[in-house]
Protein backbone atom coordinates (compact mmCIF):
# COMPACT_ATOMS: atom_id res chain seq x y z
CA UNK A 1 0.00 0.00 0.00
CA UNK A 2 1.78 3.14 -1.14
CA UNK A 3 1.75 7.14 0.78
CA UNK A 4 -1.65 8.53 -0.64
CA UNK A 5 -3.49 5.11 -0.32
CA UNK A 6 -2.47 4.90 3.53
CA UNK A 7 -3.90 8.28 3.58
CA UNK A 8 -6.89 7.75 1.98
CA UNK A 9 -8.10 4.75 3.66
CA UNK A 10 -7.41 6.22 7.23
CA UNK A 11 -10.10 9.59 5.86
CA UNK A 12 -12.26 7.06 4.69
CA UNK A 13 -12.50 5.22 7.86
CA UNK A 14 -12.99 7.95 9.85
CA UNK A 15 -15.77 9.87 7.48
CA UNK A 16 -17.52 6.01 7.53
CA UNK A 17 -17.31 6.31 11.20
CA UNK A 18 -15.86 2.77 11.38
CA UNK A 19 -13.91 3.37 14.66
CA UNK A 20 -13.21 -0.40 15.40
CA UNK A 21 -11.26 -0.62 12.26
CA UNK A 22 -9.60 2.17 12.80
CA UNK A 23 -8.46 1.44 16.21
CA UNK A 24 -6.93 -1.63 15.29
CA UNK A 25 -5.05 -0.31 12.39
CA UNK A 26 -3.54 2.26 14.86
CA UNK A 27 -2.80 -0.09 17.43
CA UNK A 28 -1.28 -2.37 14.62
CA UNK A 29 1.08 0.82 13.44
CA UNK A 30 2.13 1.75 17.36
CA UNK A 31 3.30 -1.83 17.57
CA UNK A 32 5.46 -2.11 13.97
CA UNK A 33 6.51 1.77 14.95
CA UNK A 34 7.68 -0.18 18.91
CA UNK A 35 9.11 -3.18 17.48
CA UNK A 36 10.17 -3.07 13.75
CA UNK A 37 10.80 0.08 13.38
CA UNK A 38 13.67 -0.43 10.90
CA UNK A 39 11.59 -2.60 8.29
CA UNK A 40 9.46 0.90 7.46
CA UNK A 41 10.87 2.72 4.57
CA UNK A 42 11.53 6.71 4.81
CA UNK A 43 8.08 7.44 3.06
CA UNK A 44 6.35 4.68 5.62
CA UNK A 45 7.97 7.03 8.50
CA UNK A 46 7.05 10.31 7.62
CA UNK A 47 3.24 9.01 7.61
CA UNK A 48 3.71 7.94 11.03
CA UNK A 49 4.87 11.10 12.32
CA UNK A 50 2.14 12.82 10.65
CA UNK A 51 -0.73 10.94 10.85
CA UNK A 52 -1.58 11.69 14.88
CA UNK A 53 -1.77 15.56 13.97
CA UNK A 54 -3.53 14.66 11.02
CA UNK A 55 -5.96 12.31 12.93
CA UNK A 56 -6.28 14.77 15.63
CA UNK A 57 -7.34 17.49 13.11
CA UNK A 58 -9.81 15.80 11.71
CA UNK A 59 -11.48 14.16 14.42
CA UNK A 60 -11.72 17.66 15.94
CA UNK A 61 -12.79 19.12 12.63
CA UNK A 62 -16.07 16.24 12.97
CA UNK A 63 -16.79 16.00 16.32
CA UNK A 64 -18.00 17.66 19.05
CA UNK A 65 -16.73 18.09 22.82
CA UNK A 66 -18.32 16.79 25.80
CA UNK A 67 -21.42 18.46 27.12
CA UNK A 68 -21.33 21.03 30.19
CA UNK A 69 -23.59 18.97 32.82
CA UNK A 70 -24.05 20.73 35.98
CA UNK A 71 -26.56 20.11 38.97
CA UNK A 72 -29.20 22.26 39.65
CA UNK A 73 -27.58 22.54 43.42
CA UNK A 74 -23.86 22.86 42.07
CA UNK A 75 -25.38 25.99 39.73
CA UNK A 76 -27.28 27.90 42.32
CA UNK A 77 -24.14 27.60 44.03
CA UNK A 78 -22.23 28.09 41.78
CA UNK A 79 -24.30 31.86 41.16
CA UNK A 80 -23.64 32.48 44.87
CA UNK A 81 -20.21 31.95 45.82
CA UNK A 82 -18.79 32.95 48.93
CA UNK A 83 -21.79 35.01 50.42
CA UNK A 84 -20.27 37.71 52.61
CA UNK A 85 -24.09 38.79 53.26
CA UNK A 86 -24.68 35.57 55.37
CA UNK A 87 -21.96 36.86 57.99
CA UNK A 88 -23.84 39.73 60.22
CA UNK A 89 -21.71 43.60 60.35
CA UNK A 90 -19.47 42.63 63.64
CA UNK A 91 -17.92 39.84 61.92
CA UNK A 92 -17.18 41.13 58.80
CA UNK A 93 -15.84 44.18 60.81
CA UNK A 94 -13.79 41.49 63.03
CA UNK A 95 -11.95 40.36 59.49
CA UNK A 96 -11.87 43.86 58.03
CA UNK A 97 -9.41 44.61 61.45
CA UNK A 98 -7.73 41.04 60.93
CA UNK A 99 -6.35 41.81 57.71
CA UNK A 100 -5.75 46.14 58.21
CA UNK A 101 -3.66 44.52 61.63
CA UNK A 102 -1.26 42.30 59.13
CA UNK A 103 -1.51 44.78 56.49
CA UNK A 104 -0.16 47.70 59.06
CA UNK A 105 2.30 45.47 60.28
CA UNK A 106 3.68 44.64 56.86
CA UNK A 107 3.41 48.51 56.21
CA UNK A 108 5.83 49.32 58.58
CA UNK A 109 8.02 46.33 57.47
CA UNK A 110 7.98 48.32 54.12
CA UNK A 111 6.41 45.08 52.84
CA UNK A 112 4.40 47.40 50.55
CA UNK A 113 3.07 44.90 48.31
CA UNK A 114 1.99 42.95 51.23
CA UNK A 115 -0.08 45.44 52.77
CA UNK A 116 -1.81 46.43 49.70
CA UNK A 117 -3.03 42.53 48.82
CA UNK A 118 -4.14 42.53 52.99
CA UNK A 119 -6.01 45.81 52.86
CA UNK A 120 -7.82 44.62 49.34
CA UNK A 121 -8.39 41.51 51.48
CA UNK A 122 -9.91 44.05 53.87
CA UNK A 123 -12.25 45.75 52.09
CA UNK A 124 -13.63 42.64 50.45
CA UNK A 125 -15.27 42.53 54.56
CA UNK A 126 -15.71 46.38 54.90
CA UNK A 127 -15.52 49.33 52.26
CA UNK A 128 -13.84 52.16 54.16
CA UNK A 129 -12.60 55.55 53.09
CA UNK A 130 -9.57 54.92 55.53
CA UNK A 131 -8.70 51.61 53.62
CA UNK A 132 -8.68 52.71 50.46
CA UNK A 133 -6.39 55.42 51.43
CA UNK A 134 -3.79 53.28 53.00
CA UNK A 135 -3.88 51.59 49.64
CA UNK A 136 -3.22 54.73 47.77
CA UNK A 137 -0.57 55.40 50.62
CA UNK A 138 1.10 51.82 49.70
CA UNK A 139 1.14 52.26 46.25
CA UNK A 140 2.99 55.30 46.59
CA UNK A 141 5.56 54.00 48.42
CA UNK A 142 5.87 51.44 45.48
CA UNK A 143 6.72 54.60 43.46
CA UNK A 144 2.96 53.74 41.64
CA UNK A 145 1.72 57.28 41.32
CA UNK A 146 -1.09 56.29 38.82
CA UNK A 147 -2.64 53.17 41.77
CA UNK A 148 -2.24 55.47 44.53
CA UNK A 149 -4.18 58.17 42.52
CA UNK A 150 -6.83 56.05 41.50
CA UNK A 151 -7.24 55.12 44.89
CA UNK A 152 -7.72 57.93 46.39
CA UNK A 153 -10.26 58.69 44.59
CA UNK A 154 -12.30 55.49 45.53
CA UNK A 155 -11.28 57.01 48.94
CA UNK A 156 -12.94 60.15 48.57
CA UNK A 157 -16.06 58.63 47.13
CA UNK A 158 -16.26 56.84 50.50
CA UNK A 159 -15.77 60.19 52.17
CA UNK A 160 -15.80 63.04 50.36
CA UNK A 161 -14.48 65.05 53.58
CA UNK A 162 -11.70 62.69 54.49
CA UNK A 163 -8.65 65.53 54.89
CA UNK A 164 -5.51 62.65 54.84
CA UNK A 165 -6.51 61.83 51.04
CA UNK A 166 -6.66 64.96 49.86
CA UNK A 167 -2.62 65.96 51.08
CA UNK A 168 -1.87 62.46 49.77
CA UNK A 169 -3.15 63.46 46.26
CA UNK A 170 -1.44 67.00 46.33
CA UNK A 171 1.73 65.42 47.39
CA UNK A 172 1.91 63.25 44.58
CA UNK A 173 0.38 65.83 41.96
CA UNK A 174 3.22 67.96 43.51
CA UNK A 175 5.89 65.10 43.51
CA UNK A 176 4.86 64.60 39.61
CA UNK A 177 4.88 68.27 38.84
CA UNK A 178 1.69 68.48 37.88
CA UNK A 179 1.04 71.76 39.33
CA UNK A 180 -2.74 72.20 37.67
CA UNK A 181 -3.94 69.22 39.33
CA UNK A 182 -2.46 69.90 42.46
CA UNK A 183 -3.66 74.08 42.87
CA UNK A 184 -7.16 72.25 42.42
CA UNK A 185 -6.44 69.81 45.02
CA UNK A 186 -5.12 72.67 47.53
CA UNK A 187 -8.39 74.72 46.39
CA UNK A 188 -10.36 71.88 47.72
CA UNK A 189 -7.99 71.54 50.88
CA UNK A 190 -9.31 74.91 52.09
CA UNK A 191 -12.84 74.29 51.51
CA UNK A 192 -12.57 72.17 54.42
CA UNK A 193 -9.76 73.35 56.44
CA UNK A 194 -9.31 77.15 55.84
CA UNK A 195 -5.95 77.78 58.50
CA UNK A 196 -3.40 80.19 57.59
CA UNK A 197 -0.82 76.94 56.42
CA UNK A 198 -3.25 75.97 53.89
CA UNK A 199 -4.56 79.68 52.97
CA UNK A 200 0.14 80.33 52.56
CA UNK A 201 -0.29 76.67 50.48
CA UNK A 202 -2.76 77.83 48.34
CA UNK A 203 -1.77 81.37 47.95
CA UNK A 204 1.64 79.94 46.46
CA UNK A 205 0.01 77.22 44.57
CA UNK A 206 -2.53 80.24 42.87
CA UNK A 207 0.56 80.91 40.95
CA UNK A 208 -0.46 78.73 38.46
CA UNK A 209 -2.54 80.35 37.10
CA UNK A 210 -2.03 83.92 38.41
CA UNK A 211 1.33 85.25 39.65
CA UNK A 212 0.06 88.42 40.50
CA UNK A 213 -2.56 87.47 42.16
CA UNK A 214 -0.70 85.10 43.93
CA UNK A 215 2.19 87.55 44.94
CA UNK A 216 -1.62 89.65 46.42
CA UNK A 217 -2.56 87.23 48.51
CA UNK A 218 0.86 86.78 49.73
CA UNK A 219 1.26 90.28 50.57
CA UNK A 220 -2.11 90.19 52.61
CA UNK A 221 -1.28 87.03 54.49
CA UNK A 222 1.97 88.76 55.66
CA UNK A 223 0.42 92.83 56.47
CA UNK A 224 -0.44 92.30 59.96
CA UNK A 225 2.54 89.59 60.89
CA UNK A 226 6.12 89.20 60.75
CA UNK A 227 6.40 85.42 59.50
CA UNK A 228 10.02 85.36 58.70
CA UNK A 229 9.14 81.96 56.55
CA UNK A 230 6.41 84.14 54.53
CA UNK A 231 8.57 86.67 54.07
CA UNK A 232 11.13 84.87 52.29
CA UNK A 233 8.57 82.99 50.42
CA UNK A 234 6.79 86.42 49.34
CA UNK A 235 10.50 87.26 48.63
CA UNK A 236 10.60 84.26 46.07
CA UNK A 237 7.42 85.28 44.71
CA UNK A 238 8.77 88.83 43.97
CA UNK A 239 11.84 87.06 42.12
CA UNK A 240 10.20 85.49 39.93
CA UNK A 241 7.77 88.11 38.93
CA UNK A 242 11.13 90.26 38.74
CA UNK A 243 9.64 92.57 41.41
CA UNK A 244 13.72 92.94 42.62
CA UNK A 245 13.35 96.00 44.06
CA UNK A 246 9.97 95.20 46.76
CA UNK A 247 12.70 91.43 46.80
CA UNK A 248 15.23 93.24 48.36
CA UNK A 249 13.40 95.69 50.80
CA UNK A 250 11.98 92.24 52.35
CA UNK A 251 15.33 90.43 52.53
CA UNK A 252 16.86 93.65 54.40
CA UNK A 253 13.78 92.99 56.48
CA UNK A 254 14.83 89.75 57.70
CA UNK A 255 18.89 90.68 57.27
CA UNK A 256 18.14 93.80 59.98
CA UNK A 257 16.74 90.73 62.52
CA UNK A 258 18.63 88.23 61.26
CA UNK A 259 22.71 89.54 60.79
CA UNK A 260 23.50 85.91 61.32
CA UNK A 261 21.54 84.34 58.78
CA UNK A 262 24.43 82.67 56.17
CA UNK A 263 21.69 82.76 53.30
CA UNK A 264 20.00 85.72 53.73
CA UNK A 265 23.15 87.66 53.67
CA UNK A 266 24.69 85.82 51.02
CA UNK A 267 21.68 86.61 48.88
CA UNK A 268 21.30 90.14 49.38
CA UNK A 269 24.68 90.51 48.92
CA UNK A 270 24.42 88.68 45.77
CA UNK A 271 21.01 90.36 44.47
CA UNK A 272 23.74 94.02 45.05
CA UNK A 273 26.67 92.71 43.13
CA UNK A 274 24.57 91.37 40.10
CA UNK A 275 22.69 95.03 39.76
CA UNK A 276 26.51 96.60 40.07
CA UNK A 277 25.91 97.85 43.29
CA UNK A 278 28.89 96.81 45.11
CA UNK A 279 28.84 99.55 47.55
CA UNK A 280 25.29 98.09 49.31
CA UNK A 281 26.67 94.42 48.69
CA UNK A 282 30.30 95.64 51.44
CA UNK A 283 27.19 97.10 53.78
CA UNK A 284 25.60 93.87 54.12
CA UNK A 285 29.12 91.87 54.16
CA UNK A 286 29.97 94.33 57.13
CA UNK A 287 27.28 93.90 59.17
CA UNK A 288 27.47 89.94 58.82
CA UNK A 289 30.76 89.02 58.19
CA UNK A 290 31.38 88.65 61.93
CA UNK A 291 29.18 85.68 61.97
CA UNK A 292 30.51 83.88 59.04
CA UNK A 293 33.15 81.16 59.05
CA UNK A 294 36.22 81.35 56.93
CA UNK A 295 34.82 79.14 54.10
CA UNK A 296 31.53 81.26 53.77
CA UNK A 297 33.77 84.34 54.08
CA UNK A 298 35.59 83.17 50.86
CA UNK A 299 32.74 81.95 49.16
CA UNK A 300 30.75 85.93 49.60
CA UNK A 301 34.14 87.34 48.23
CA UNK A 302 34.76 85.11 45.05
CA UNK A 303 31.08 85.52 44.39
CA UNK A 304 31.66 89.20 44.66
CA UNK A 305 34.89 89.35 42.75
CA UNK A 306 33.51 87.61 39.59
CA UNK A 307 31.00 89.42 39.09
CA UNK A 308 33.63 92.60 39.48
CA UNK A 309 35.31 90.85 36.45
CA UNK A 310 32.10 90.90 34.20
CA UNK A 311 32.08 94.78 34.74
CA UNK A 312 33.32 97.49 33.30
CA UNK A 313 36.72 98.29 35.22
CA UNK A 314 37.59 101.85 34.60
CA UNK A 315 33.73 102.56 35.49
CA UNK A 316 34.24 100.06 38.65
CA UNK A 317 38.18 101.08 39.56
CA UNK A 318 36.80 102.37 43.30
CA UNK A 319 35.33 99.65 44.21
CA UNK A 320 37.71 96.89 42.75
CA UNK A 321 40.34 99.07 45.21
CA UNK A 322 38.15 98.27 47.75
CA UNK A 323 37.84 94.81 46.95
CA UNK A 324 41.66 94.17 46.80
CA UNK A 325 42.12 96.25 49.97
CA UNK A 326 40.05 93.56 51.66
CA UNK A 327 41.14 90.82 50.41
CA UNK A 328 45.05 91.48 51.28
CA UNK A 329 46.78 89.91 53.67
CA UNK A 330 43.95 87.56 53.69
CA UNK A 331 42.67 84.31 52.39
CA UNK A 332 46.31 83.20 51.61
CA UNK A 333 45.33 79.09 50.94
CA UNK A 334 42.47 79.80 48.66
CA UNK A 335 43.97 80.18 44.93
CA UNK A 336 40.56 81.04 43.42
CA UNK A 337 40.35 84.38 45.58
CA UNK A 338 44.14 85.10 44.74
CA UNK A 339 43.34 84.73 41.29
CA UNK A 340 40.10 87.08 40.61
CA UNK A 341 42.00 89.58 42.76
CA UNK A 342 45.05 89.06 40.18
CA UNK A 343 43.15 90.02 37.64
CA UNK A 344 40.83 92.50 39.04
CA UNK A 345 44.25 94.42 39.37
CA UNK A 346 45.89 93.57 36.12
CA UNK A 347 42.04 95.04 34.59
CA UNK A 348 43.03 98.59 36.42
CA UNK A 349 46.58 98.16 35.48
CA UNK A 350 47.85 97.48 39.04
CA UNK A 351 51.07 95.28 38.23
CA UNK A 352 52.43 95.29 41.39
CA UNK A 353 48.89 93.65 43.52
CA UNK A 354 48.42 91.63 40.07
CA UNK A 355 52.10 89.95 40.23
CA UNK A 356 51.78 89.65 43.82
CA UNK A 357 48.16 87.97 43.98
CA UNK A 358 49.19 85.83 40.68
CA UNK A 359 52.18 84.30 42.24
CA UNK A 360 50.78 83.39 45.37
CA UNK A 361 47.88 81.27 43.21
CA UNK A 362 50.13 79.92 41.13
CA UNK A 363 51.93 78.76 44.27
CA UNK A 364 48.99 77.34 45.72
CA UNK A 365 47.62 75.71 42.20
CA UNK A 366 50.08 74.49 39.98
CA UNK A 367 48.44 71.90 38.21
CA UNK A 368 45.43 74.31 36.83
CA UNK A 369 45.97 75.00 32.96
CA UNK A 370 43.06 77.62 33.10
CA UNK A 371 45.27 79.56 35.98
CA UNK A 372 48.55 79.33 34.40
CA UNK A 373 46.65 80.69 31.00
CA UNK A 374 44.69 83.29 32.99
CA UNK A 375 47.85 84.44 35.00
CA UNK A 376 49.70 84.88 31.57
CA UNK A 377 46.69 86.89 29.58
CA UNK A 378 46.80 89.16 32.67
CA UNK A 379 50.46 90.20 32.31
CA UNK A 380 49.64 90.67 28.52
CA UNK A 381 47.10 93.63 29.73
CA UNK A 382 49.41 94.79 31.99
CA UNK A 383 52.23 94.92 29.15
CA UNK A 384 54.18 92.95 30.97
CA UNK A 385 54.95 90.26 27.86
CA UNK A 386 57.86 88.87 29.03
CA UNK A 387 56.61 87.67 31.96
CA UNK A 388 53.30 86.25 29.72
CA UNK A 389 55.57 84.46 27.33
CA UNK A 390 57.68 82.92 30.19
CA UNK A 391 54.62 81.83 32.13
CA UNK A 392 53.40 79.99 28.86
CA UNK A 393 56.26 78.39 28.09
CA UNK A 394 55.85 76.75 31.07
CA UNK A 395 52.48 76.22 30.51
CA UNK A 396 53.57 73.87 27.49
CA UNK A 397 56.25 71.87 29.21
CA UNK A 398 52.91 71.04 31.92
CA UNK A 399 50.15 70.54 29.18
CA UNK A 400 51.91 69.71 26.39
CA UNK A 401 48.40 68.55 24.77
CA UNK A 402 46.88 72.09 24.89
CA UNK A 403 47.22 73.60 21.98
CA UNK A 404 45.75 77.41 23.74
CA UNK A 405 49.11 77.76 25.03
CA UNK A 406 50.72 77.38 21.72
CA UNK A 407 47.81 79.95 19.93
CA UNK A 408 48.79 82.49 23.02
CA UNK A 409 52.51 82.48 22.38
CA UNK A 410 51.76 82.99 18.90
CA UNK A 411 49.82 85.90 19.65
CA UNK A 412 51.86 87.29 22.28
CA UNK A 413 55.01 86.82 19.95
CA UNK A 414 53.15 89.13 17.85
CA UNK A 415 52.02 92.29 19.62
CA UNK A 416 56.09 91.83 20.45
CA UNK A 417 56.79 92.45 16.43
CA UNK A 418 59.00 89.15 16.78
CA UNK A 419 56.89 87.65 13.62
CA UNK A 420 59.14 85.05 12.79
CA UNK A 421 58.88 83.60 16.11
CA UNK A 422 55.03 84.18 15.92
CA UNK A 423 54.94 82.10 12.64
CA UNK A 424 56.25 79.10 14.27
CA UNK A 425 53.29 79.23 16.85
CA UNK A 426 51.13 80.08 14.85
CA UNK A 427 52.00 77.28 12.03
CA UNK A 428 51.86 74.48 15.57
CA UNK A 429 48.25 76.10 16.46
CA UNK A 430 46.82 75.73 13.00
CA UNK A 431 48.11 72.45 12.01
CA UNK A 432 47.08 71.04 15.18
CA UNK A 433 43.76 71.87 13.94
CA UNK A 434 43.21 73.44 10.40
CA UNK A 435 39.62 74.44 10.70
CA UNK A 436 39.71 76.34 13.80
CA UNK A 437 38.81 79.56 12.40
CA UNK A 438 40.67 81.73 15.43
CA UNK A 439 43.91 79.49 14.45
CA UNK A 440 43.56 80.32 11.15
CA UNK A 441 43.13 83.62 11.55
CA UNK A 442 46.09 84.62 13.73
CA UNK A 443 48.28 82.54 11.72
CA UNK A 444 47.02 84.44 8.23
CA UNK A 445 47.69 87.45 10.58
CA UNK A 446 51.43 86.87 10.97
CA UNK A 447 52.26 85.95 7.50
CA UNK A 448 50.45 89.45 6.25
CA UNK A 449 52.99 91.15 8.50
CA UNK A 450 55.66 89.01 7.12
CA UNK A 451 54.15 90.03 3.78
CA UNK A 452 53.28 86.72 2.30
CA UNK A 453 50.45 87.68 1.32
CA UNK A 454 49.22 85.08 -1.20
CA UNK A 455 49.35 82.69 1.54
CA UNK A 456 47.60 85.06 4.45
CA UNK A 457 44.95 85.70 1.49
CA UNK A 458 44.10 82.16 0.68
CA UNK A 459 43.89 81.56 4.69
CA UNK A 460 41.93 84.26 5.07
CA UNK A 461 39.62 82.85 2.29
CA UNK A 462 39.74 79.11 3.72
CA UNK A 463 38.50 81.44 7.19
CA UNK A 464 35.84 83.06 5.45
CA UNK A 465 34.47 79.86 3.26
CA UNK A 466 34.24 78.23 7.26
CA UNK A 467 32.60 80.56 8.99
CA UNK A 468 31.65 83.39 6.65
CA UNK A 469 30.35 85.28 9.70
CA UNK A 470 33.25 85.31 12.11
CA UNK A 471 33.69 89.47 12.94
CA UNK A 472 37.67 88.90 13.80
CA UNK A 473 38.35 87.37 10.23
CA UNK A 474 36.01 89.54 8.32
CA UNK A 475 38.04 92.66 10.08
CA UNK A 476 41.52 91.12 9.61
CA UNK A 477 41.36 90.46 5.95
CA UNK A 478 39.62 93.75 5.06
CA UNK A 479 42.77 95.79 6.89
CA UNK A 480 45.30 93.33 5.20
CA UNK A 481 43.65 94.69 1.93
CA UNK A 482 43.30 98.12 3.24
CA UNK A 483 47.03 98.55 4.12
CA UNK A 484 47.98 97.17 0.81
CA UNK A 485 45.13 100.01 -1.07
CA UNK A 486 43.38 96.60 -2.74
CA UNK A 487 40.28 95.39 -3.73
CA UNK A 488 38.90 97.95 -1.54
CA UNK A 489 35.31 97.52 -2.15
CA UNK A 490 35.79 94.12 -1.16
CA UNK A 491 37.68 95.23 2.10
CA UNK A 492 34.83 98.00 2.67
CA UNK A 493 32.18 95.08 2.40
CA UNK A 494 34.02 92.71 4.87
CA UNK A 495 34.48 95.45 7.50
CA UNK A 496 30.50 96.53 7.39
CA UNK A 497 29.71 93.06 8.52
CA UNK A 498 32.50 93.31 11.21
CA UNK A 499 31.04 96.41 12.36
CA UNK A 500 27.05 95.04 12.62
CA UNK A 501 28.40 92.39 14.82
CA UNK A 502 30.76 94.70 17.10
CA UNK A 503 29.46 98.32 16.42
CA UNK A 504 32.30 99.51 19.67
CA UNK A 505 34.87 97.36 18.96
CA UNK A 506 37.58 99.94 18.45
CA UNK A 507 39.65 98.28 15.78
CA UNK A 508 36.96 97.50 13.87
CA UNK A 509 36.10 101.32 13.22
CA UNK A 510 39.77 101.83 13.04
CA UNK A 511 39.51 99.42 10.07
CA UNK A 512 36.60 101.06 8.70
CA UNK A 513 37.93 104.35 8.72
CA UNK A 514 41.14 103.60 7.14
CA UNK A 515 39.63 102.04 3.88
CA UNK A 516 37.92 105.08 3.41
CA UNK A 517 41.37 106.89 4.07
CA UNK A 518 42.96 104.79 1.42
CA UNK A 519 39.80 105.32 -0.88
CA UNK A 520 39.56 109.15 -0.56
CA UNK A 521 36.79 109.70 1.74
CA UNK A 522 39.33 111.75 4.32
CA UNK A 523 35.80 113.07 6.47
CA UNK A 524 33.99 109.69 7.08
CA UNK A 525 37.55 108.29 7.77
CA UNK A 526 37.86 110.96 10.35
CA UNK A 527 34.38 110.17 11.77
CA UNK A 528 35.22 106.38 12.16
CA UNK A 529 38.93 107.09 13.24
CA UNK A 530 37.49 109.61 15.74
CA UNK A 531 34.89 106.53 17.07
CA UNK A 532 37.61 104.32 17.77
CA UNK A 533 39.48 106.90 20.38
CA UNK A 534 36.16 107.75 21.90
CA UNK A 535 36.18 103.82 22.91
CA UNK A 536 39.14 104.42 25.29
CA UNK A 537 40.47 101.35 23.92
CA UNK A 538 42.95 101.88 21.26
CA UNK A 539 46.96 101.23 20.00
CA UNK A 540 49.26 103.65 18.64
CA UNK A 541 48.23 102.58 15.02
CA UNK A 542 44.63 104.79 15.73
CA UNK A 543 46.55 107.78 16.65
CA UNK A 544 49.33 107.19 13.67
CA UNK A 545 46.01 107.11 11.42
CA UNK A 546 44.23 109.72 13.25
CA UNK A 547 47.47 112.21 12.15
CA UNK A 548 47.72 110.59 8.64
CA UNK A 549 44.26 111.61 7.97
CA UNK A 550 44.54 115.17 9.32
CA UNK A 551 48.35 115.19 6.97
CA UNK A 552 45.97 114.99 3.84
CA UNK A 553 43.06 117.54 5.20
CA UNK A 554 46.29 119.77 5.70
CA UNK A 555 45.85 119.97 9.65
CA UNK A 556 49.34 119.60 10.87
CA UNK A 557 49.01 120.98 13.86
CA UNK A 558 46.45 118.33 14.82
CA UNK A 559 48.42 115.85 12.96
CA UNK A 560 51.61 116.57 15.02
CA UNK A 561 49.52 116.35 18.00
CA UNK A 562 48.06 112.69 17.22
CA UNK A 563 51.18 111.57 16.13
CA UNK A 564 52.58 112.51 19.16
CA UNK A 565 49.87 110.75 21.35
CA UNK A 566 50.72 107.63 18.74
CA UNK A 567 54.60 108.46 20.02
CA UNK A 568 53.41 107.97 24.10
CA UNK A 569 52.20 104.29 23.51
CA UNK A 570 54.58 103.18 21.26
CA UNK A 571 58.19 105.21 21.49
CA UNK A 572 60.03 102.77 19.68
CA UNK A 573 57.63 103.84 16.49
CA UNK A 574 60.17 104.31 13.56
CA UNK A 575 58.12 105.41 11.10
CA UNK A 576 55.96 108.26 13.49
CA UNK A 577 59.37 109.47 14.68
CA UNK A 578 60.00 110.16 11.08
CA UNK A 579 56.69 111.56 10.23
CA UNK A 580 56.80 114.09 13.62
CA UNK A 581 60.54 115.00 12.09
CA UNK A 582 59.37 115.78 8.54
CA UNK A 583 56.50 118.23 10.66
CA UNK A 584 59.26 119.62 12.56
CA UNK A 585 61.59 120.26 10.04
Amino acid sequence: MNYQNKISNVTLLIINNKLAKFKQLIVKMNLLNKYKISRFSNRDYLLLIMLPAFVILITSGCSSGPKEVKTESFRQLSNTGFDINEYDAKKRQDFARRHMTDASKYKQQGRYSDAIIEYQEAIRWDKMASIYFAIAESYWALDKPFSAVENCYKSIEMDSTFLPVYELLFNIYSSMRMSKEAYIVTEQILKFDPSRENQIRFAIMKAVESPSESTKMLENLLRDSSDTELMLILSSAYEQNQEFDKMAVLLERLHKDQPSNFELASGLIEYYSDKGDLENSFRILGESEKFFSPSEIVQIYNNIGINLLSLDAEEQSSTIKKYISNIDERFYFDWVTQSVAGKLSANIQDSIASDKFYSRALTLNDTNAFLQLDAAISYSILKNNKKSIELLKKGIEKFPDDVRFIFYLSNTYMIEKEYETARNYGKKAYESDSSNVIFISIYASILQELGEYEESDRLYEKSLGIDPGDANTNNNYAYSLAVRGIKLNRALKYSQLSLELEPDNAAYLDTYGWIHYQIGNYDTALEYIKKAIDTGDVSAEVFEHLGDIYIKMNKKELALEAYNKSLELDSDSKEVISKINELTN
